[in-house]
């Protein structure tokens, strides 16, 4: 028997005005007795203007070894291939009005998403729980995303991914063996933007798994570490606390990493780069963890990270009204999608588009256990006077701590 139950309803909310929801279902096992199995939680965003609409699953890497998580980037490179009853070109034909599907690897989650034309949601449901639970993974595909996975050299890829070196170990039988372990429908979530009826959506998404049952997982044995040399270029990689955000968080902290580190009137381009000529490159970013989020500030120098946290700390000092004023307009035109958010190396691009939307409305319940509310955001970013942000950004360089710039300590979620 199906029963629809919001999830909405944990944190007080109705299942008529929340859109984030789980199918629960219970089969009956004469010789089990009876077990309850959920599917991926849902999130549908209903906008009856859009022209397509995109659909996205995000699945947390909690629990995955440093080098299955290494592998899961071959595993992204192929799970969006086809299932087992949809070859590829079927699913490129079934997707062409929308976005191919493709698969992307996070710090904290992998994200499978695709879009189809209007009037095909059932099509865009049906292919994401097949990709999910039924994905070709042919060998031939296998074989070569593992033999196409070198080690990267580009000294700030490396800092913001980790390296891309796989063990030697990784075989296709290993990749097939890890995949319904990685796409666990129990801890996924699924977003779906576009103009359609919410709660058809609901219902569509209960039929695809109500005949759905896990599958014994294979034996998985542990992977072989792969040694990484050292970058040859000086790297300063200075990483903040790991906090769990909420939306005003997250508005505030998006125009602290802005005034540090977005652009060239940000305290670390104007310290570091043209006052004292010690970067060439340098950045802040709001990265995610698996924990939380954490801000990160990278320069490209020879200096060490004492010497420029001294020279931020200078910097910070010496904010003004302006500084406060550019850092709250970046953050705010992020929000309203004048552009993507500066300071985020992740996500779906501008709140202006349909993917973007989509990719909030479904990751941040992943991340946090609750609705996306941008008006919140905003709050955030308001909120924010010349006073607090001095206050918040000595205070972060005073608990950043360095990471060796190498490949073995480079990964973002460490």
């Amino acid at each position: 028997m199906t029963a629809l139950i919001a999830l909405a309803a944990l944190w007080g909310a109705s299942a008529e005005t929340s859109p984030l929801q789980v199918a629960r279902w219970t089969p009956v096992d004469s010789a089990c007795g009876t077990q309850e199995r959920a599917a991926p939680k849902a999130v549908f965003l209903s906008e009856p203007d859009a022209g397509w609409i995109s659909a996205q699953l995000f699945v947390p890497l909690e629990g995955l070894s440093q080098e299955d998580r290494r592998a899961l980037r071959c595993l992204a490179e192929v799970v969006a291939e086809g299932s087992r009853t949809i070859s590829r070109p079927e699913l490129l034909y079934l997707t062409s009005s929308g976005e191919r599907p493709r698969a992307t690897l996070e710090p904290d989650h992998l994200r499978l998403r695709l879009g189809v034309g209007k009037g095909e949601l059932r099509t865009a449901l049906r292919l994401m729980r097949e990709l999910m639970t039924e994905a070709r993974l042919e060998e031939a595909s296998l074989l070569h995303a593992i033999e196409a996975a070198p080690p990267s050299r580009e000294v700030w890829n490396e800092a913001l991914q980790g390296s891309l070196a796989v063990s030697p170990d990784l075989t296709p039988r290993y990749l097939r063996a890890l995949y319904p372990r990685a796409f666990d429908p129990a801890k996924a979530v699924l977003a779906v933007g576009g103009p359609f009826d919410a709660a058809e959506a609901q219902a569509i998404w209960r039929q695809e798994w109500s005949h759905w049952s896990p599958p014994r997982l294979p034996r998985l044995d542990r992977l072989k570490p792969v040694p990484a040399p050292g970058l040859e270029v000086g790297l300063v990689d200075l990483k903040g606390p790991e906090k769990r955000l909420t939306e005003v968080d997250l508005g505030r902290t998006l125009t602290l990493v802005t005034a540090l580190g977005v652009g060239k009137g940000s305290a670390m381009h104007r310290a570091l780069r043209e006052a004292r000529g010690w970067s060439y490159r340098q950045e802040a970013l709001l990265t995610p963890s698996e924990r939380g989020m954490r801000v990160r500030l990278l320069v490209a120098t020879g200096r060490s990270s004492e010497e420029v946290r001294s020279a931020l700390r200078e910097a910070v000092a010496a904010w003004e009204e302006a500084d406060l004023a550019r850092a709250k307009g970046f953050a705010r035109a992020g929000l309203s999608g004048v552009v993507p958010w500066g300071g985020l190396r992740f996500g779906g691009g501008a709140l202006s588009s349909l993917e973007g939307r989509t990719f909030w409305a479904g990751y941040w319940p992943l991340k946090t256990g609750r609705e996306w509310a941008p008006e919140r955001v905003r709050e955030g970013i308001d909120s924010v006077t010349l006073e607090a942000l001095r206050a918040e950004a000595a205070t972060l360089l005073d608990e950043l701590e360095s990471a060796p710039a190498s490949r073995e300590n480079s990964n973002p979620s460490s």
